[in-house]
């Protein structure tokens, strides 16, 4: 449930993420014009008891929530005059708080349907035992599988975002909005792989709703081929690999990488999705753009999310070529 409380944010932030947590941060002064007493913040600053949503609009049911989620973090960022910042994560983090099966049951669990599908039985499951204000979550049927033991010890959110990783995995954005005036719900957008939106593609066009594009490589988990490590000890651990030849091929040296963030499984071809999935996305540098937008432009802010795709209109880029 919300409560707005009569309080003077200074440069709020937000990250919005898909596959894993975002994240927020405000700062306020400490008493004085439009800030809460120290008491009162002191009583706001308990982790996952307490949270923070930054909006966009005029303070209505209406509004674009752009994140939300609990206080995690809180500082002191100057003495005189003070003021404080609050620092937390979005509904995700509290599926990583959230085992997927109460080791208390010792049960094991095993979800049969499209990864689409298995995403939405993960955070349904966890729902089942945090009552969360997330919105129960669908997806279309299907063949594949997952197996989750209780002596996993396996967070929801985990074997959430480690599904999401594999090849035909999933994109997952947890995206908050107002039912009414005084609550804050969840809507789990699940892609199949990829989330969608209908209507005209995304487009921002330099000199108009675009206004910067940086680029930046990082190659440090490059590999032509990858294994996935799965359950088990020494001489009978389970695991996959996928191998593109090409880099040797063009004269790079061998190069060789394991994923062990996956030892919980025992299926083969779980485990062979796992490394086509890390060989996809590390079999080259990973090239990432981070571009300023107009929030009036085009695509005003509120009208799509983290996710979907765009196209960008740039030209006489001085390192992004044309094309």
């Amino acid at each position: 449930q919300t409560c707005a409380l009569p309080i003077l944010i200074q440069t709020p932030a937000a990250l919005l993420q898909i596959n894993q947590p975002g994240s927020w941060t405000a700062s306020t002064p400490i008493g004085g014009a439009g800030g809460l007493q120290r008491d009162t913040l002191r009583s706001l600053s308990k982790g996952f008891r307490f949270g923070v949503a930054v909006c966009y609009g005029t303070g209505s049911a209406q509004d674009y929530v752009l994140q939300a989620g609990p206080i995690m973090a809180w500082q002191l960022l100057q003495e005189s005059p003070p003021v404080f910042q609050l620092g937390g994560a979005d509904m995700w983090a509290v599926l990583n708080a959230t085992y997927l099966i109460d080791p208390a049951s010792q049960a094991i669990t095993t979800f049969t349907s499209s990864m689409q599908g298995i995403a939405a039985a993960i955070i349904n499951a966890a729902v089942a035992r945090n009552p969360l204000p997330i919105d129960t979550a669908t997806g279309a049927a299907g063949t594949a599988t997952r197996t989750y033991n209780w002596y996993d010890f396996m967070f929801a959110g985990t074997a959430l975002q480690d599904l999401t990783q594999a090849a035909g995995g999933p994109d997952v954005y947890l995206r908050p909005y107002f039912p009414d005036n005084s609550h804050i719900r969840f809507q789990p957008i699940i892609g199949n792989p990829y989330i969608t939106q209908s209507g005209a593609p995304l487009l921002f066009d330099q000199g108009s709703n675009l206004i910067e594009t940086r680029s930046a490589g990082d190659a440090h988990q490059v590999a032509g081929t990858w294994y996935a490590r799965g359950n088990g000890i020494e001489a009978g651990t389970l695991f996959a690999s996928a191998t593109d030849p090409t880099l040797q091929a063009n004269g790079w040296p061998l190069l060789e990488n394991t994923d062990t963030s996956q030892t919980n499984l025992t299926d083969l071809t779980a485990l062979a999705a796992v490394a086509s999935g890390d060989l996809a996305l590390y079999s080259r540098p990973v090239e990432t753009w981070t571009s300023w937008v107009r929030t009036d432009g085009r695509h005003p802010l509120g009208t799509y999310q983290p996710g979907l795709f765009a196209n960008y209109n740039i030209n006489n880029h001085p390192l992004i070529p044309v094309g």
